[in-house]
């Protein structure tokens, strides 16, 4: 075997060893990505039914036979007094 045939061969094994490398793992990537989507769907969905079970900001749902009157500031422009007419 002389120095070129030598030289092939070991970039060869080389090659074949850094496929193989690769192949594993993307392997073991796509088992572990598999194995813990179950779990990351599981926290997914639990948090979407806690926030619908916890409204987390409340929902007025307006009356159509409800007038607004007047709405007065108070001391800060977070906090406004209201007061409502029903018919």
């Amino acid at each position: 075997m002389n120095k070129n045939q030598a030289w092939v061969l070991v970039i060869g094994v080389l090659l074949i060893g850094t496929v193989f490398t690769a192949s594993i793992y993307f392997l073991i990537q796509n088992t572990l990505q598999r194995t813990i989507e179950p779990v990351e769907s599981l926290g997914r969905n639990l948090s979407t039914q806690v926030s619908e079970i916890l409204n987390p900001t409340p929902t007025i749902l307006p009356s159509p036979v409800t007038v607004l009157r007047e709405v007065r500031n108070l001391a800060r422009l977070e906090t406004i007094q209201f007061s409502i007419e029903k018919a």
